[in-house]
């Protein structure tokens, strides 16, 4: 298991989901999903979600292979209309990921991600005008 996910310790809106070494694009994602999905479902209000991916290092397989996890499968967390993602990285390939999901709205649908190189400037957007969203 490559990651922890937790909510935030001020704000039970925020859910903040850390990812390293050795990460499993498939199985992390999955579990993370799982967890998003059932806090979702406890709540009618929007959930904010950090993904700290800046300890991984993606191959693009790995990326192909994440977006379609998290993207197109049916009922998962990360296309749920509730949920806000705020993406964290340095690799520049979350980035084009990033980029990917929020332009390709045909095979992925409507999905607005936030692409920031640190969390304080995603906590920043969330605590500011991102709750507006």
């Amino acid at each position: 298991m490559g990651y922890t996910i937790n909510r935030h310790p001020l704000d039970e809106s925020i859910v903040v989901g850390t990812y390293y070494e050795p990460f499993d694009p498939i199985i992390d994602s999955a579990g993370a999903g799982q967890y998003l999905l059932d806090v979702l479902n406890a709540s009618p209000e929007p959930l904010y979600y950090i993904s700290d991916m800046r300890e991984v290092t993606l191959s693009f397989y790995d990326l192909v292979i994440g977006l379609e996890t998290a993207y197109k499968t049916p009922g998962s967390a990360f296309a749920h209309p509730n949920l806000r993602t705020f993406a964290i990285g340095t690799d520049t390939l979350i980035g084009i990921g990033v980029k990917v999901v929020n332009e390709q709205t045909a095979k992925f649908g409507e999905i607005n991600v936030k692409f920031y190189r640190n969390i304080d400037e995603a906590l920043t957007e969330i605590m500011g005008r991102g709750r507006k969203e």
